[in-house]
């Protein structure tokens, strides 16, 4: 989608982002166990394991569980995963491989439950989407004789619900360069998507993003200049593409800015990911967007981090969700140009001392529409805070502040509602006991504001969850 909206979860749980990967196969432990129980009535699992590091690489499996049964009829969430991956050394690249498996399961609640007419059992009004995947990586390494740099990778979803909505989803991608002189490089980036969805007939929708470009990088700062080739099937668009960053004060102050288009691949994957109670029959259809950027970031006495930055954004055929008329719990996808999306982005981080992090990043959008009323259900405003505090070596305590402002949405009956704005507020509490044991405990929506990212869709209110975390 152009725009990322926060993704919608019937539980505000965030998963640590240090949930295990490739990567502390080799820098941690072998071994890596959580477990925890939370109110609303919720059991969460995580498991992973790898080999030590060998010559030729190492292998690994990682599975993780969660499910939450509030109080509300049909609120019930689910999530199940797991996936076994791989990494090799090899003489001038690394390659990683995984497959996965991940199952989601929802309920369409989105209706007058009062409404004693209204006799659905939990069949009719169970989601589960299934996403199987597999994945492989090619990544150029230090020891490359040829002096190329390059990342290709390849990404196959078969993705599908309990209905006949079933897709099949290939994503190839690849990036290289080669420097020609002391101070210039040649390269570029490939993307190509073909998707196959198949509900009461089928489709297949071939995408590809191809852009050469030149970058010189003095000691100053970095420019790039190239051209984009956008296709969807049969239709081809061509752009340039610029990027440009100066130096003005090494890693104090650096101004950037650039130009470029992009193409965005919509299919019911990449949709029902960020609003699950679609409708089971969609017209998908990409997205083209034109992106205008400019900026400054850097950094003080190494305590304060900062990026502004401000742009303006054409999008073609932007998905925007309503309630059906016809079935008000369910949505569909209308496509409408945004015309001009004035954006302005400011982070700022503090590091205060070995004690306080903080962390502050607000959005602002001003959107202008071709055909719609009002850009459906995405805020003009977003705020988002992270602290952390760090008493002691083996205590860590967080609060994170998520933030936006009212969204438009149509009902069923055709008339213009408002959402109302929401302000969700976090802490979490986690005690290293020993190395190899922790307790933790996440407190979610703490002022417990039935906030409504989707019309219709209320959240939980306050929930929590508390565990343990083995290593080894």
């Amino acid at each position: 989608m152009s725009y990322q909206p926060t993704k919608l979860k019937p539980i505000a749980w965030r998963p640590d982002k240090k949930k295990r990967s490739i990567q502390d196969a080799q820098d941690n432990y072998n071994f890596w166990m959580r477990g925890a129980y939370g109110l609303p009535h919720t059991l969460f699992g995580h498991l992973s394991a790898a080999t030590n590091p060998q010559r030729w690489g190492y292998v690994g499996f990682n599975a993780d569980h969660i499910n939450t049964n509030g109080k509300q009829d049909f609120k019930d969430y689910m999530r199940s995963g797991a996936s076994l991956f791989a990494h090799n050394y090899l003489e001038l690249a690394n390659l990683d491989y995984n497959v996965s498996y991940n199952r989601d399961q929802y309920h369409l609640y989105g209706y007058d439950q009062t409404d004693t007419t209204l006799n659905y059992t939990n069949d009719d009004l169970r989601l589960v989407y299934n996403n199987i995947g597999a994945a492989i990586a090619l990544t150029s390494n230090s020891e490359n004789t040829v002096d190329v740099r390059f990342r290709a990778s390849g990404k196959y979803n078969r993705y599908f619900e309990k209905g006949q909505n079933k897709e099949n989803n290939i994503a190839l991608e690849g990036d290289a360069g080669k420097m020609i002189s002391e101070i210039a490089e040649l390269g570029g980036f490939a993307k190509l998507w073909f998707t196959n969805h198949k509900d009461s007939s089928a489709t297949n929708t071939f995408s590809a993003n191809i852009t050469p470009r030149l970058s010189f990088l003095p000691d100053m700062g970095s420019f790039s200049i190239g051209a984009s080739a956008l296709m969807v099937n049969k239709t081809v668009k061509a752009f340039p593409y610029l990027n440009l960053e100066i130096y003005i004060v090494p890693d104090r102050f650096t101004l950037y800015g650039g130009w470029n288009k992009e193409l965005l691949p919509n299919n019911m994957m990449t949709l029902t990911q960020e609003n699950p109670f679609l409708d089971q029959y969609i017209n998908y259809r990409n997205s083209f967007r034109e992106n205008r950027f400019g900026g400054f970031k850097g950094s003080f006495n190494k305590m304060i981090s900062y990026d502004l930055r401000f742009s303006q954004n054409r999008t073609e055929q932007q998905p925007l969700f309503l309630n059906k008329a016809t079935d008000p719990k369910t949505f569909v996808v209308v496509y409408d140009s945004l015309l001009n999306t004035l954006h302005g982005r400011a982070e700022i981080g503090f590091n205060l001392n070995k004690f306080v992090e903080l962390g502050i990043e607000g959005n602002y959008y001003h959107y202008q529409l071709q055909n719609q009323e009002a850009a459906w259900h995405l805020p003009t405003f977003k705020l988002g805070t992270h602290i952390q505090f760090t008493p002691m070596s083996k205590l860590q305590i967080t609060a994170d502040l998520f933030a936006w402002n009212k969204t438009p949405a149509r009902n069923a009956e055709g008339e213009y509602e408002l959402i109302k704005g929401t302000a969700d507020i976090n802490a979490g509490v986690k005690y290293q006991l020993v190395d190899n044991f922790a307790l933790f405990a996440n407190v979610n929506n703490i002022v417990s504001t039935k906030y409504r990212r989707y019309l219709r869709y209320p959240s939980y209110g306050i929930n929590a969850l508390g565990g343990f975390m083995l290593r080894f």
